[in-house]
């Protein structure tokens, strides 16, 4: 069960940056649906929480670039981001 999971999470860090549309991450939600049914609620859980942590932590390189290194505003976009995506988006995948 945990090759399944690290396998989809593999494959929503590598596909969600592509398969991309502006402000959304289709392949992101079709993959944690996928989780959910092929490997259930638990580790579709969990799956949801590492790959926001993954993928909050791949774009902090670009928070910083977008806001400057030398100004702190960039904690206002990423703290967000990570709270929305990460914790809550794991919490809601639990109950679905």
């Amino acid at each position: 069960m945990l090759t399944y999971l690290a396998i989809m999470i593999a494959l929503d860090v590598v596909l969600s940056p592509i398969l991309r549309i502006e402000g959304m991450a289709p392949m992101s939600s079709v993959i944690n649906v996928f989780a959910g049914v092929l490997i259930g609620p638990l580790y579709a859980t969990m799956m949801a929480f590492i790959c926001g942590i993954i993928g909050s932590l791949l774009s902090y390189p670009v928070m910083v670039v977008f806001t400057g290194a030398s100004s702190q505003f960039y904690w206002f976009l990423y703290t967000p981001h990570f709270l929305g995506a990460a914790v809550l988006g794991s919490i809601v995948a639990w109950f679905v």
